[in-house]
């Protein structure tokens, strides 16, 4: 055999084995609070209809102390996306997404009396945003367009007057969960009240205005009420409102740092108050 057909036959057997490799490669994708856990099984192999290779999602499965566990009313490898655990380490919660029926849902596993229970948490359409919801700075409420949701005890308060959905604008809560706190200049998706349309399009209006000046506007939302107060602040003196993505890679660690700033004291009435930045 000559030496190029040594070469070929290298090369061939080197595909073979380089593509049955990869087609039975196998990772998972773990979401874990306490006993609850949901694994995500993904598999490297044949995508499409044109036989490209790629990654794909085979099996998605609950496990409760370590054994499989199946909610009720949904079905897990169809409707659900992912599943996440609190930041909050001693919360033993699961909050889940799922868009099915042209919603956006989102579920929450919890053990009660050392049983798993799963309860729907937000039911939303689309035209709000992405409303999955967000963590609050304890790790044990969920921040909805409309609502906040106790993933612990499945209580459910209602939210007045947010500018949007709370994925990309949302930075914190007051201590008694009475001020909810926004950032940004302009937000699109959801039926506002008419004050809080006028207010988010005038700050939109002067989106160019905060840019050259290097502003950022803080929204201080009245839960109950949505009565507003927007702080215009120097993004030179108050450096972290901006995420820095080399100080802090990851987007969990800077949204705790941030909120380790902000200053909350309880006024005369015993309402807390943001003290600073003012």
């Amino acid at each position: 055999m000559t030496n190029l057909q040594n070469l070929t036959l290298m090369v061939s057997l080197w595909i073979i084995f380089f593509g049955i490799g990869c087609s039975s490669q196998t990772e998972y994708e773990t979401a874990q609070s306490g006993r609850l856990k949901f694994v995500k099984t993904l598999k490297y192999g044949s995508v499409g209809t044109h036989g490209s290779q790629g990654w794909y999602v085979s099996d998605r499965n609950f496990y409760v102390n370590d054994r499989k566990w199946k909610p009720e009313g949904i079905d897990v490898n169809e409707n659900l996306i992912s599943c996440e655990s609190s930041p909050n380490r001693a919360v033993e919660s699961l909050k889940c997404e799922s868009p099915a029926n042209l919603k956006e849902w989102a579920y929450v596993l919890r053990m009660k009396d050392d049983k798993p229970e799963w309860m729907v948490a937000s039911e939303s359409p689309y035209d709000k945003g992405r409303n999955y919801g967000e963590w609050t700075n304890d790790g044990k409420w969920l921040l909805f367009f409309d609502s906040l949701f106790n993933v612990e005890t499945f209580e459910k308060r209602e939210v007045k007057g947010l500018p949007s959905a709370p994925e990309e604008h949302f930075r914190a809560v007051s201590p008694d969960l009475e001020k909810i706190i926004y950032q940004g200049d302009c937000f699109s998706g959801g039926n506002l009240i008419e004050d809080v349309e006028r207010r988010r399009k005038r700050t939109c209006d002067n989106h160019d205005d905060y840019l050259k000046n290097k502003i950022e506007v803080l929204w201080i939302i009245e839960a109950k009420t949505g009565e507003t107060k927007l702080l215009e602040l120097s993004r030179e003196k108050y450096d972290w409102l901006v995420w820095d993505k080399n100080k802090f890679p990851d987007n969990q660690k800077w949204k705790d740092f941030y909120q380790q700033q902000l200053i909350w004291e309880k006024d005369k009435d015993g309402k807390y108050q943001l003290v600073s930045p003012k």
